[in-house]
């Protein structure tokens, strides 16, 4: 069994035995084409005061936090979600929904706006540490 596996990768098959196999290229995961937007934003045609905002080339990771931190806005934001639509496409889609008070894009970037500050808070703390140790 192990010479026809041998010979098989040999030959370019094999079952997964050292060759990849419908894999993507791993830069598709990260890099975004030339012709395409980051970001794109659709008014939600269906419930008033809503959009559905597309982050290109992100995954679970950046969704959760960025809807995690939209939930902390309780003054305006009434609804945030976002869904992953298939493994093999790499965008977040979110929606978000604002009291009327509120613009529900202008509460995704006061969202993003936070997070950049937190994750500042976190390399200042970093260094400090660091500078510490160090020391």
């Amino acid at each position: 069994a192990a010479r026809r596996r041998a010979r098989a990768a040999e030959a370019g098959g094999g079952g997964g035995f050292g060759v990849k196999m419908n894999a993507q290229e791993r830069y598709e995961k990260f890099v975004l084409p030339d012709d395409a937007h980051k970001v794109t934003v659709v008014k939600d045609e269906k419930v008033e005061n809503a959009v559905a905002i597309t982050v290109e080339r992100e995954d679970h990771t950046i969704g959760n936090l960025i809807r995690h931190e939209l939930h902390r806005d309780r003054e305006y934001v009434q609804f945030a979600g976002y869904k992953v639509e298939h493994p093999l496409e790499h965008k977040v889609k979110f929606q978000v929904k604002s009291s009327m008070d509120r613009d529900p894009v202008e509460c995704f970037k006061d969202a993003l706006e936070r997070l950049s500050d937190e994750m500042s808070n976190i390399e200042q703390a970093i260094k400090k540490k660091a500078a510490w140790i160090e020391g």
